[in-house]
């Protein structure tokens, strides 16, 4: 409540939302300067370039993590609960690990090891893909 609520405030520049997006950045091994609007967040995001399993989940990620700050914005305000940075980020996660391998079943790793493992998959899918 410390600033006039703007669709740019809420999911990019609130205190709480950027330690979410730099958490959701560290996790994937990466560090940014955070664009000043959702189209620039949505174009930088567009400009990665990588093997085809890393873009799928690159792509997944700003769709599950601004879903999941809207979603979770609303349960604070609407249900009364607390704001939760560890467990959004979880959540976020986890959403992002779901919806990858329900876009491919067949990827050869559960959600568990994409959540504790990313970076070893990664690594293990470079010029797979």
């Amino acid at each position: 409540k410390a600033e006039v609520e703007s669709v740019n405030h809420v999911l990019l520049w609130c205190p709480f939302v950027w330690r979410v997006w730099a958490d959701i950045l560290l996790w994937w091994g990466s560090q940014w300067v955070m664009p000043a609007t959702v189209d620039g967040v949505l174009q930088f995001w567009a400009g990665f370039s990588g093997n085809s399993f890393e873009r799928n989940v690159w792509n997944v990620i700003p769709i599950a993590t601004l879903w999941s700050i809207w979603k979770h914005r609303n349960e604070v305000l609407f249900s009364d609960r607390q704001p939760d940075l560890h467990g959004l980020c979880d959540l976020i996660k986890s959403r992002t690990a779901m919806w990858v391998r329900a876009a491919d079943p067949k990827l050869p790793f559960s959600v568990i090891e994409f959540l504790f493992n990313l970076q070893q998959i990664k690594f293990c899918r470079r010029g797979l893909g």
